[in-house]
């Protein structure tokens, strides 16, 4: 194959290790910014499309949800379409910073011959600054994402990018002392409960705008506030499902908070509403100690939050941790290189993020859990129903 065209498919670092030393010199010689360019995109291709592959078609195959042949027809052209988005983004990125970066060193060896015109001059000082080249190629590259298949997988993309953007543009503000004020508290950590309200809001009263996965991992990993269909329930009666205690969680904010009062404990006292009909085998079955309609139907068996909060926290930790570890493992896979130079910091580093993430996400989840009846016992019952979420 010729040196020209191999440069293209590999690094020169890589082609030194499979041949000789002279031709991987005359290769690395010739190897170009637009070659390298070349390389990372077509690499993000086939990464990306086996990825969206394995996701789609590999893990619904193996849970045994539809057939492989059925499953590879639908998400062949997702995966293809996300895989060119991804390329196109590398690519416009790459040359359109080039091309600018070669316009901004021709403006500035030209700054000493004043344009013929005030728009002109400006012009020219806004593109023959620093930040002009990275600025504009990110924005002109970043309109590649319309090739991805729309969906909430194309919005989430989305949010991410402008999520890094906002944490760089605050770093570069810091950085170069535009923010020397600011209190000690202040920080990126910020953006994290902010982010997190909304999706809880979203969660709660625009279910349909709320990804499914995201919905089926926290779902998953919330079956203490999420009680389940008893096993001596009778099976010709209808237990409400997580989409109905979520909705009804909505609706009791709707309606103020309403009191609850156990009918176990007073028979005829408290008669469920129409608009709580669908969860109401949860609510008769409640503990009768509990006196609010949202801690009846998150924890009826148990009357104290904080207690079903840390029963939370200790057996949830558990599950988190078993899915962190496969997560975290996978990652090894990917970089095994690295993983069998240094074995042991990779195990040490593995474990401490682990132990980390594990721990972070299980007190998230059940943080917003508990928040929903702390507040219920703090807040009157009047004040901000709905904005209590954000």
């Amino acid at each position: 194959m010729a040196p020209s065209l191999v440069i293209y498919l590999v690094s020169p670092k890589e082609y030194a290790s499979i041949c000789k030393a002279g031709r991987s010199q005359h290769v690395q010689e010739c190897d170009s910014l637009s070659a390298a360019t070349f390389r990372r995109a077509s690499r993000s291709f086939t990464a990306t499309y086996a990825l969206i592959l394995a996701i789609d078609v590999a893990i619904p195959a193996a849970i045994g949800k539809k057939g492989i042949k059925q499953l590879l027809r639908k998400a062949q052209e997702k995966a293809i379409r996300t895989g060119l988005s991804f390329t196109a983004l590398f690519l416009s990125h790459a040359f359109i910073l080039a091309f600018l970066i070669r316009t901004r060193q021709k403006l500035v060896q030209r700054l000493g011959h004043p344009p013929p015109c005030k728009s002109l001059r400006y012009f020219r000082s806004l593109c023959s600054t620093e930040y002009f080249p990275p600025i504009i190629s990110g924005v002109l590259s970043g309109t590649a994402l319309v090739i991805h298949p729309p969906g909430h997988r194309r919005v989430g993309i989305a949010i991410y990018l402008f999520t890094r953007t906002v944490e760089a543009f605050y770093r570069f503000m810091d950085d170069e002392g535009y923010l020397p004020n600011l209190p000690w508290w202040f920080g990126l950590w910020m953006m994290f409960p902010f982010a997190s309200g909304q999706l809880i809001l979203a969660m709660v009263y625009d279910d349909d705008c709320f990804p499914n996965s995201l919905k089926s991992f926290l779902m998953g990993f919330s079956n203490s506030y999420l009680k389940k269909r008893p096993t001596d329930y009778p099976t010709h009666l209808a237990w409400p499902g997580t989409d109905a205690i979520i909705n009804n969680i909505a609706e009791i904010s709707r309606k103020n908070y309403p009191k609850f009062e156990s009918p176990v404990l007073r028979p005829g006292a408290f008669i469920v509403p129409p608009f709580f009909q669908e969860v109401s085998p949860i609510l008769n079955s409640a503990h009768p100690s509990i006196p609010y309609l949202s801690c009846a139907l998150l924890h009826p068996d148990n009357p104290s939050c904080t207690k079903v909060l840390l029963g939370f926290c200790a057996k949830e930790l558990v599950s988190v941790s078993k899915f962190m570890f496969v997560f975290y493992a996978g990652l090894g896979l990917l970089r095994y290189k690295k993983v069998k130079k240094d074995p042991l910091s990779f195990i040490v580093m593995t474990v401490e993020k682990i132990a980390g993430a594990s721990a972070f996400v299980t007190f998230c989840i059940g943080t917003c859990w508990a928040c929903i009846c702390a507040f219920q016992r703090i807040l009157p019952r009047n004040f901000l129903p709905r904005g209590r979420y954000v």
